[in-house]
């Protein structure tokens, strides 16, 4: 039985970890899209083809976001001017549409398991995938973060920006995700992030980064 398994890892990694489709990587490359607007630069993404971010560091994270914005749709005073702070134009967004609450519990559930990425993002984009093993290799190992960002700038480029994405959850109109950028010991924050297809295309709703540093 063991054999079968193992057998079935290697041939069907799709039966091991979830993977990401055609439209999840339109989502995640307009994202990227985005994000290099706002910084007004180009930049070379380096993206972690497994995210284990929350897994391994922020376990409640989405759960703290559910129980505000719970809070906030239920008239607590206290999470209404958190979430109006945090969330902006989506707190108003969420009033007139609560479906999007389904799809952070969805997101929630597939947080706590493996995900793999793959280069499937738009051409218009300088991107490289980096396993979790060798992302430690630079920033764990290195305890000196000026010296972990100079090597990892020197292999990849000055314009590098370390990536990675959750899983998304999406009902096909709505879509949810988290997103971590990285680009200095001083320089990262994380986002939760929602969009909605309009026209073919998706839209994000402003929100400000869930942490910064």
């Amino acid at each position: 039985m063991i054999k079968i398994l193992i057998v079935a890892a290697v041939c069907f990694p799709s039966l091991v970890f979830a993977q990401a489709s055609k439209e999840d990587y339109a989502i995640y490359s307009q994202c990227l899209k985005n994000y290099q607007k706002e910084k007004d630069k180009k930049m070379y993404f380096v993206v972690k083809e497994s995210a284990d971010y929350i897994r391994k560091y922020d376990t409640v994270e989405i759960r703290n976001i559910i129980a505000e914005l719970r809070g906030y749709l239920s008239g607590d005073l206290e999470s209404a001017t958190d979430v109006k702070f945090m969330y902006r134009s989506f707190a108003d967004t969420l009033k007139k549409d609560t479906l999007w609450m389904p799809l952070l519990e969805q997101l929630d559930k597939k947080s706590k398991s493996e995900f793999v990425l793959e280069n499937k993002f738009s051409k218009k984009l300088h991107t490289v995938m980096i396993r979790s093993e060798d992302a430690d290799a630079f920033f764990i190992k290195v305890k000196d973060f000026r010296k972990s960002w100079a090597a990892f700038q020197y292999h990849y480029s000055k314009r590098a920006v370390m990536v990675e994405f959750s899983e998304i959850a999406t009902d096909g109109k709505r879509a949810v995700f988290y997103f971590v950028s990285k680009c200095g010991g001083l320089c990262g924050n994380g986002f939760i992030l929602f969009c909605y297809k309009e026209n073919n295309h998706w839209k994000f709703i402003p929100t400000f980064p869930r942490w910064v540093s």
